[in-house]
């Protein structure tokens, strides 16, 4: 048997450590996170004020279980979300947060596409750690095999980086080369 891809153990990593949280139905595999709810669950666990729930976003799974536009909505209303909190409440520039990857939300309800669902997973955790609360979630993380741990922190760092990387320091870099 082959070896998992990166994004194959990346995704195993992601499951494990939602299993560390209370969440409103079990996620078993990266496919169950299509709906963006087990997402809000952990998010709303970081920080409830920000992320707490509307009537929309708790609706029966039932409910949008067999409906993509519904899934859809929930992680378009879960993203933006996720950037306006990376932004008002973690205070990045909106013009790094604007270089943060973007998944494609249509894809991840549709067909539950594993690149995508684990870009949005990335910018949950990121949320995660950086939070007030993070203590919970760091503790969380250091319980899970060392494997998933090491896959957590790269996605972690791949987000963070991202942050971190300045377009107008670039474009400052690049105009002093006289």
């Amino acid at each position: 048997m082959p070896p998992p891809s990166s994004d194959e153990a990346q995704a195993v990593a992601f499951v494990a450590w939602l299993s560390t949280f209370t969440l409103s139905r079990p996620v078993s595999s990266i496919s169950d996170l299509n709906d963006g709810y087990a997402l809000y669950d952990v998010l709303e666990t970081v920080d409830p004020e920000y992320f707490k729930k509307t009537s929309s976003s708790a609706s029966p799974a039932l409910q949008v279980a067999d409906n993509w536009p519904l899934r859809f909505t929930s992680l378009k209303r879960l993203f933006r979300l996720i950037t306006q909190y990376f932004i008002e409440v973690l205070r990045h520039p909106a013009s790094n947060v604007s270089a943060l990857e973007v998944p494609d939300l249509q894809k991840v309800a549709r067909e539950g596409d594993m690149k995508e669902t684990l870009a949005l997973c990335r910018l949950c955790i990121a949320i995660a750690v950086m939070s007030g609360s993070n203590q919970q979630v760091i503790s969380g993380i250091q319980g899970l095999e060392e494997s998933h741990q090491q896959r957590l922190m790269e996605a972690i760092a791949s987000v963070m980086s991202k942050l971190e990387h300045s377009p107008a320091e670039n474009d400052a870099d690049t105009t002093q080369m006289t």
